[in-house]
């Protein structure tokens, strides 16, 4: 089983749940929900997703992809709030995922800001519905792609879609929900939230990733079959929230 370690006393931050039992929500409202929860991150030299999972005070925690801000761990980012403020951002080292594709950046506001609710168990099947949200890092403009980076939240999506692959064992970084959603680059990080809005996973590659069948290793090293990997690599990739 996957497990989110943390470092922090988690006592002290606040996390919203909900009862297993909550009824499916309205599309539209689970939309509406993510684009509260869902932050945009912006550094020197990368730019990805995010989602606000809790905060400590006026200090909030968002829970993002480890390979966005990779590249330089002790770097300030700026965080993009769904009501367009900016806010600087660094890296928490309260907060351990082992080899998990996920880290936690922490911003200060004396805005509130609505938190995830984490589906504290999941029983995931195929073909259960899913929304995923992010800032793409570029966007169509007729013929050639243009950087968004200076679009602050205006490139904001939302793609529904199904669960298509579930694996007994993850891939490497704790790759496991395989979904039929569209992601985009810069969309790293975000949530995927189920049917009744809760956050039920963090997305953090694309289709038909780079590297072909190497892209795709499980986490003991081994490869998956030729059939099998072609299925892999038609589907979006999301590590899981099983518990936090």
């Amino acid at each position: 089983m996957l497990c989110l370690i943390f470092l922090a006393d988690m006592r002290h931050f606040s996390i919203a749940r909900e009862n297993l039992s909550s009824p499916e929500r309205n599309p539209a409202i689970v939309s509406a929900i993510a684009h509260q929860l869902t932050v945009r991150l912006i550094g020197d030299y990368a730019a990805g997703s995010g989602v606000i999972i809790g905060h400590q005070g006026s200090t909030y925690q968002v829970l993002t992809c480890d390979h966005v801000i990779a590249l330089d761990p002790r770097a300030v980012f700026q965080v993009l709030t769904s009501d367009g403020a900016g806010y600087s951002a660094v890296r928490s080292d309260r907060f351990y995922f082992g080899d998990l594709d996920l880290a936690v950046v922490e911003f200060t506001s004396d805005r509130p800001y609505p938190v995830a609710t984490l589906s504290p168990d999941q029983n995931l099947s195929l073909m259960e519905p899913i929304y995923v949200a992010g800032f793409p890092n570029s966007q169509q403009n007729l013929d050639k792609l243009e950087s968004t980076l200076d679009l602050g939240i205006q490139p904001y999506f939302i793609s529904s879609g199904v669960i298509s692959l579930l694996l007994n064992q993850p891939l490497e970084q704790g790759y496991q929900i395989g979904i039929t959603n569209e992601v985009y680059i810069g969309m790293s990080g975000g949530p995927v939230f189920n049917q009744e809005g809760k956050l039920m996973g963090i997305i953090g590659r694309t289709k038909y990733a780079f590297g072909g069948v190497d892209a795709y290793r499980f986490a003991d090293g081994s490869k998956p079959s030729p059939r099998l990997f072609e299925q892999m690599r038609s589907a979006s990739w999301a590590i899981p929230i099983k518990k936090i």
